[in-house]
């Protein structure tokens, strides 16, 4: 298989638990798939739905439940049920309960997840106009959004958000569902989403993978990541984040030697 295809048509995607015909370019560049997406037609009316609702999240550390058919235009009960969906799916989940100024049931207080949080940058890229504030309303969630007024004075917003775009990219192929090609959900906790995204996207795995990316046809890439690299020294917490996620790498090689080890001497004593 050549290191770059490029396959252009018409395909069914899952989004939100559902499927939907897109317009899919689709470039599988070695480990990673950057995949564009647009759509053929406007979107489905519950699409529509749950994207207003995972923005409103995205630009709202917590949102209350009661009035949240205001603010994306849809009935009470459809809104009900498209949180509990989206909470289903692990894109959402109630962060806490208050007590009603009316004595009766309740006030559920939601607020986004990692997954969630991901999943609607992914597939809305109208979200990544206003990323710098999400990213200090969610600088809770990622390394990366926690440092961004530092990646601001390094100019150097631009190299990460192209990096993050990569890095959903890759990750996408657990949410995609093509046709003929389909790859498994991979299901990680929201601790596990965090060191993911944040070692991606300041170049961890391109130092694991420093052999690849010296290709003649990443090193554009590779210089990227680099800059990258070269400013989180300069941050106490960026440094140690990097040097821990490498430390990381190396105990899973070690422990990958280890079995080899084994498997020898299993085989000799056959």
């Amino acid at each position: 298989m050549s290191p770059c295809i490029n396959l252009v048509g018409t395909k069914f995607i899952s989004v939100f638990g559902h499927y939907y015909a897109l317009k899919m370019p689709i470039i599988f560049k070695g480990v990673n798939m950057v995949a564009k997406v647009n759509m053929v037609a406007k979107y489905p009316r519950g699409l529509e739905t749950e994207l207003k609702i995972l923005k409103q999240f995205a630009l709202n550390k917590e949102v209350y439940q009661y009035n949240l058919n205001k603010k994306v235009g849809a009935s009470y009960r459809t809104v009900l049920r498209t949180l509990h969906s989206l909470e289903k799916m692990g894109y959402l989940e109630i962060i806490r309960k208050e007590a009603s100024e009316k004595k009766g049931k309740e006030r559920n207080v939601w607020g986004i997840t990692r997954k969630g949080l991901l999943n609607l940058l992914w597939f809305d890229k109208e979200c990544w106009k206003q990323m710098g504030f999400i990213a200090a309303v969610h600088q809770d969630k990622f390394l990366i959004f926690k440092k961004w007024e530092f990646f601001e004075k390094e100019n150097l917003v631009p190299t990460i958000m192209r990096s993050l775009e990569i890095t959903l990219g890759s990750v996408a192929r657990s949410q995609l569902s093509l046709q003929r090609f389909y790859f498994s959900r991979i299901e990680y906790t929201e601790e596990e989403w965090q060191e993911l995204v944040d070692s991606m996207t300041l170049g961890c795995y391109a130092l694991r993978g420093l052999k690849w990316y010296k290709r003649k046809g990443m090193r554009a890439l590779f210089e990227e990541y680099l800059k990258i690299l070269k400013a989180c020294k300069k941050d106490e917490e960026l440094r140690n984040f990097v040097v821990s996620t490498l430390n990381l790498f190396k105990r899973i090689a070690e422990e990958g030697l280890t079995f080899i080890e084994q498997a020898y001497k299993l085989f000799a004593s056959l």
